[in-house]
């Protein structure tokens, strides 16, 4: 077994002048693409509860058990996922966690109606989304540096509220035009498509695991408890107990 220090980190090898900038520009990108399809695939339920509603006859209430479900699941799953980001390659988990948000979305669209079933899929659909954020921090953290790193992480934040406005703007425009089934077939392709680019581009940084044990001790911490850096936070301050009081927790 590899110690923790060799499986935790990824860091980009050091680039000077533009062409570390726009690897740094690059991917913050693909960061903040991420963390808003990871929302597109998460919210798109609760936005397109009325019309379940509607096109079933099921009360509200009772398609809000699976709501309940996913979010119970999320926030617990996140204990879970952090300490999985810390142990294993956090491309994968990314990778993972879009397609199964990607075939619980669509799967969605065909057991509507079955309740239990509805509040199991919702549940992992959950699951998934608490893979999201553990190792997207883990990779801002090992690869951006100082001013890079506070951008970064504004941007990634930027990014999830906007997709909360998206899906709402995305399940209005499909019920009125085709239904609410076609939102959730479009968040599961844009989940497809932001798996298949992730792994496109896995190799785009030549990556090494040298991060420092110190740098990394706090972030797993702080991937466990669900929490969100402040702007002014650096890699360099993430350890020990003044960097796991220092996060503020995230909403869910």
């Amino acid at each position: 077994m590899k110690s923790t220090e060799q499986q935790v980190a990824l860091e980009a090898t050091p680039a000077d002048g533009t062409r570390g900038r726009i690897a740094e520009i690059w991917l913050t990108v693909l960061c903040c693409a991420i963390y808003f399809t990871s929302y597109m695939t998460r919210k798109g339920y609760d936005a397109s509860i009325l019309a379940i509603c509607e096109d079933t006859g099921l009360a509200r209430t009772a398609l809000g058990l699976a709501s309940t479900a996913a979010v119970a699941v999320y926030g617990t799953g996140q204990f879970v996922t952090g300490f999985l980001a810390d142990r294993f390659d956090s491309r994968r988990l990314i990778f993972i966690a879009l397609l199964i948000t990607a075939a619980c979305n669509a799967s969605m669209t065909f057991i509507v109606g079955c309740i239990p079933a509805m509040v199991a899929l919702w549940a992992v659909n959950g699951f998934a989304q608490a893979m999201f954020w553990p190792p997207l921090i883990k990779i801002v953290a090992a690869n951006l540096k100082g001013e890079a790193y506070s951008r970064g992480v504004f941007w990634i934040s930027v990014a999830s509220n906007c997709a909360i406005i998206m899906v709402f703007v995305l399940v209005s425009s499909c019920i009125r035009f085709a239904g609410w089934r076609l939102s959730f077939w479009i968040v599961s392709a844009m989940a497809v498509a932001m798996a298949a680019k992730r792994s496109g581009e896995s190799c785009f940084f030549s990556l090494r695991k040298s991060i420092s044990p110190s740098v990394w001790s706090g972030t797993r911490w702080m991937c466990a408890c669900g929490t969100s850096m402040p702007r002014t936070a650096t890699p360099t301050r993430l350890h020990g107990t003044a960097a796991r009081t220092a996060f503020a927790t995230r909403a869910a």
